[in-house]
């Protein structure tokens, strides 16, 4: 469990809003809102790679501020918006990076180690990329490549920032499902996302963000109105539900102008 109380961070131009929020153990909690609001400040706050300027992070029960870098570590994992691999370096070892919290000071990878890796390889679809170098693959294989890292280091607490960023959409299905999956195996999991379909069809839990501040937050059925779409994103929407899961679906309706209106 991850626990904010009057949770404050920023930087020079731009500051949260004191935040108290509980992202609960083995639910999907999704981060919605427009450009620059505050969501990816909300998840280096979390994974202290922004330290609080007033309140509290709890993770786990445990204040954050106090724990060590190697237990922190092994309690919450951060997947970054951007990721660099260092130069040569095989899918397999960038993968292998994510067991370093539960190494020794040598860093000899051990059975369960190998056994961590194999199983994340498999699940991110990269088995039979194994061996490549990282350099070489596609901006979506690469994506996939840093999410096996995350899941090889196997915290209870998981945060994604923009995880479906240079993927198709087989594989924007198959990380959505892959995070339900993790969270129905008790993990706090919180993703960034950018579409509400998307957020309102796989996550359980929404958080509305708007100016650095929390403007709503609940199930995404009670969430996703046309009023809060509106009142966040600044444009009008009909909600209509999804034909398969019955979540709902915003779809703007100004009319349209210009070329697109004489072309239409």
């Amino acid at each position: 469990m991850i626990d904010l109380e009057n949770a404050v961070a920023g930087y020079t131009s731009f500051r949260l809003a004191p935040t108290t929020l509980t992202f609960a153990e083995g639910r999907f909690s999704a981060l919605i809102g427009p450009n620059g609001c505050g969501k990816s400040t909300l998840l280096r706050m979390i994974s202290r790679q922004l330290a609080p300027l007033s309140g509290a992070v709890r993770i786990g029960g445990r204040a954050a501020a106090g724990l060590s870098q190697k237990d922190l570590a092994r309690r919450i994992a951060l997947l970054p918006q951007e990721n660099i691999a260092p130069a040569g370096i095989s899918v397999a070892d960038l993968a292998g990076y994510g067991r370093a919290p539960h190494q020794s000071l040598l860093g000899i990878a051990s059975d369960t180690d190998r056994a961590h890796v194999a199983r994340a390889l498999h699940r991110m679809d990269l088995a039979h990329l194994a061996q490549a170098p990282v350099a070489s693959l596609s901006g979506g294989q690469r994506q996939r490549a840093f999410l096996a890292m995350l899941l090889a280091q196997d915290t209870p607490a998981m945060l994604f920032d923009e995880p479906t960023n240079w993927l198709d959409i087989q594989h924007q299905v198959q990380v959505l499902t892959l995070i339900r999956s993790l969270a129905a195996e008790g993990r706090t999991c919180v993703a960034v996302l950018h579409d509400i379909a998307q957020a309102a069809r796989y996550a359980d839990h929404l958080v509305v963000m708007k100016d650095g501040a929390i403007v709503a937050q609940g199930a995404p059925a009670e969430v996703v109105t046309a009023e809060l779409v509106a009142e966040v994103y600044e444009i009008a929407v009909e909600i209509y539900p999804d034909p398969v899961s019955g979540t709902p679906v915003p779809y703007p309706c100004q009319p349209r102008t210009g070329a697109l209106a004489a072309a239409g």
